[in-house]
């Protein structure tokens, strides 16, 4: 394919961002890489970084292109890379171990992400007042779960930057208000805190939405009051415009996320053996798990999984050769360890409507594998063949 006609695909693929439409159009798990590392490597300093863990890279990829063009999220995105790597070239063992102490209450609250995903998307109501109640719900749940916990990331970071002390327990005992006037005085982010239209802080939302005494409906419109009890304040909003802000807070979770994901991604190994291991929320696991098989060409269409047994269908979008593509599903069995932690992992390898292979190991080997206790052809030999297509 030339580079013409790839940056077609790229164009036609751009426009929904469905990995699937990606392989339907002809694209192959190749020219998804270069996809990735295209779009990503400006925005890293270690580009080999994306090159070793391209499939760890889609999430961040697809968010930038989806709003490469939206200057609500580039901007403030790039903003927030470049806290990062101004705090990293000031002190770097600082701005490791900031990012490390914070790294729990992110995890903890992108695990939170699926419920305002589910909400968002079934969110099927025809009265205003239970229409506002949910946007109401989102702005405050992605404020508080998801956003606050980078916003105290990055104050910390500001004050590495200020060469002021960035201590994590008196960062964590601020209020989200308090937080915020600091990030703003320290002319960062304004349009991330007080988004337009309406100018109001970020902390002030989160307040109107947790309190349900804090607006109501006038007819077709919404009353909004905020501020402390002797200077309050207040504005109107349609339904239409609260949509529009709840779908600007999740951006700018999407942006935070972006930022901080790449950087640690460009510092792995500095932040990662500062960061206690730590269990999170299997859905997440098996969402990057699945998303990175997409990437390569091969859709999950079935996953069962528990302590003792994983079961997973895969169906081989690609134009590959089944019969030897098909002993991909061997490297997959320790992905699938990793994500499961089952202990007996199986896959079945499909394409076209037909089986080609299905093969069993115990998590015993792919534990070790995944170690590099074994290699691979050692590995080879411990899993089982159940069914081969001839």
């Amino acid at each position: 394919m030339s580079k013409k006609d790839f940056n077609q695909l790229i164009k036609k693929f751009g426009k929904s961002l469905d990995i699937k439409k990606f392989y339907d159009l002809g694209g192959t798990s190749e020219q998804m890489k270069e996809f990735i590392f295209t779009t990503l490597s400006p925005f890293y300093r270690n580009s080999n970084f994306i090159k070793k863990n391209t499939l760890l890279c889609v999430p961040e990829a697809i968010a930038i292109t989806r709003h490469l063009d939206n200057p609500l999220y580039l901007q403030p995105f790039k903003d927030c890379l470049k806290i990062y790597n101004s705090a990293k070239d000031i002190n770097p063992q600082e701005t490791f171990l900031a990012c490390a102490n914070w790294n729990s209450l992110i995890e903890r609250g992108i695990s939170r992400f699926w419920s305002i995903i589910y909400l968002h998307d079934e969110l099927d109501v025809s009265e205003i007042y239970d229409k506002a109640f949910n946007f109401f719900e989102i702005i405050k749940t992605t404020i508080e779960g998801l956003i606050q916990p980078f916003l105290r990331c990055l104050l910390a970071l500001i004050k590495i930057i200020q060469g002021t002390k960035s201590d994590f327990i008196q960062i964590n005992n601020k209020s989200l208000g308090l937080i915020v006037k600091e990030i703003l005085d320290s002319n960062n982010l304004k349009n991330i805190l007080e988004p337009q239209p309406f100018n109001i802080r970020i902390n002030q939302w989160r307040n109107i939405a947790a309190h349900d005494a804090s607006w109501s409906i006038r007819i077709d419109k919404i009353l909004c009051e905020y501020g402390t009890q002797k200077k309050r304040k207040n504005f109107t909003i349609s339904i239409k415009e609260l949509e529009k802000m709840a779908n600007r807070f999740i951006y700018t979770f999407y942006l935070l996320k972006t930022s901080y994901n790449i950087f640690t991604g460009d510092n792995l190994e500095d932040i990662t053996k500062l960061i206690p291991e730590e269990t999170h929320r299997p859905e997440l696991r098996v969402s990057r798990f699945v998303g990175a098989l997409l990437i390569q060409g091969l859709e999950v269409k079935e996953l069962k999984y528990d302590s003792n047994i994983a079961m997973m269908k895969i169906d081989d979008l690609s134009y590959e050769d089944p019969f030897e593509n098909r002993l991909i599903s061997f490297q997959l069995l320790i992905g699938l360890w990793k994500t499961t932690k089952s202990q007996s992992l199986n896959i079945e390898y499909w394409k076209n409507n037909e089986k080609y292979i299905t093969i069993q190991c115990e998590a015993e080997h792919c534990e070790k594998a995944s170690y590099e206790q074994i290699n691979f052809t050692e590995f080879s030999d411990k899993v089982n063949i159940l069914f081969m297509k001839k």
